[in-house]
């Protein structure tokens, strides 16, 4: 595959307002909970959410911020694990409800671990594909590759099939990575493509074959075999180092990596800087070369100028010195208005301009 010029990245926004944002995940798990008659759930997703608010507040953060539905499935494996936990030996004593609500008594059930698969289940739900009315400004893609006649490579943190579902009704081909043989990085390197759409974080149609272990796509099903239904996504959800050291997910971070590095402007469609993994990558990727561009699409551009420079807090140079421009208005205003499109032709030319990569 030949250097690109830009790159995409896409956040939960990129799918917003069709689908939840992790913040909103939260509330309507705490909605849905609520209004479940099983107190004892309510209890454990009380105690966690307590818990959540009270280390911000020894961190010196203010408690009244949204909580993101990862940090409250990150907490819920780290307490399902807590036993097989390295400092666990070390803790003379646990809080006393953390028996109640685990069923380490032998005479409760275990909340943690139920409240977990109840979350795994409902983000699939909550993340169910809107109709294509609601999603064709994302087929819009289309002008990009237009545009610069070249496939567009879209690098997203979501799990829904939004972009795929958009993609298809355009009738444009793409990419994820699979055939029906199961995963091959090989996929990216065809021509035929249009579009070349790296899941980071997996998909809702990615699944694991539990007989052979090989990793399927429900879009590009096996002919040989029966697709299962029944089986988990293959998501890195609520985990703490999204890093995975296993395919297809460590050659996708690692692609991310080196396509930061090489192309000239880099798009930001809807993320709220939350990821420090991809934050890492992604201030590595300015630093290591001044010309690099960054423009930044949300529906708040001044609250996303005010999010970057926290996250960026240590390197502000890299916003002050008109490097990160952004785009007012959200993903469907700038991909059918063209401005993205605009803006990725107006910073390539003022990279290049400012002499060879």
């Amino acid at each position: 595959m030949s250097d690109p010029s830009y790159i995409l990245l896409f956040g939960a926004g990129a799918s917003k307002p069709m689908l939840p944002t992790a913040a909103e995940m939260t509330d309507k798990l705490v909605s849905e909970i609520t209004k479940d008659p099983d107190d004892e759930l309510k209890r454990a997703l009380s105690f966690i959410l307590g818990g959540i608010h009270f280390l911000r507040g020894c961190e010196g953060e203010f408690p009244h911020q949204d909580i993101n539905i990862e940090h409250v499935a990150m907490t819920l494996d780290a307490l399902c694990s807590r036993q097989r936990h390295e400092l666990s030996p070390f803790v003379g004593s646990w809080n006393e409800l953390l028996q109640r609500f685990e069923g380490s008594n032998g005479k409760r059930r275990h909340c943690f671990e139920d409240l977990r698969c109840y979350l795994r289940d409902a983000v699939v739900r909550w993340l169910k594909t809107p109709p294509i009315g609601d999603i064709d400004h994302l087929g819009r893609l289309k002008d990009l590759r237009s545009r610069f006649g070249a496939p567009v490579e879209v690098f997203t943190l979501n799990y829904d099939l939004c972009v795929e579902r958009a993609l298809e009704d355009r009738e444009m081909r793409f990419t994820t990575g699979f055939t029906p043989l199961g995963w091959s990085a090989d996929e990216f390197a065809k021509p035929e493509h249009d579009v070349r759409l790296y899941k980071l974080h997996g998909s809702l149609a990615w699944y694991r074959d539990e007989d052979n272990g090989v990793i399927y796509s429900r879009l590009r099903p096996p002919e040989d075999r029966v697709s299962m239904s029944d089986v988990p996504p293959l998501i890195i959800f609520g985990i703490v180092h999204k890093m995975q050291p296993v395919d297809p997910f460590l050659y996708l971070s690692y692609t991310f990596s080196e396509k930061v590095k090489v192309c000239k402007v880099i798009g930001v469609v809807g993320y709220g800087f939350g990821d420090d993994y991809i934050n890492r990558i992604l201030g590595q990727g300015l630093a290591h070369d001044s010309r690099k561009r960054l423009v930044v699409v949300d529906r708040d551009a001044d609250w996303a100028m005010q999010i970057m420079r926290e996250r960026f807090s240590d390197a502000p140079a890299l916003i002050d010195a008109g490097r990160v421009s952004f785009l007012d208005g959200g993903v469907v205003d700038a991909l059918k208005t063209k401005s993205l499109c605009n803006q990725i032709a107006q910073l390539i030319d003022e990279a290049s301009d400012s002499g060879p990569f």
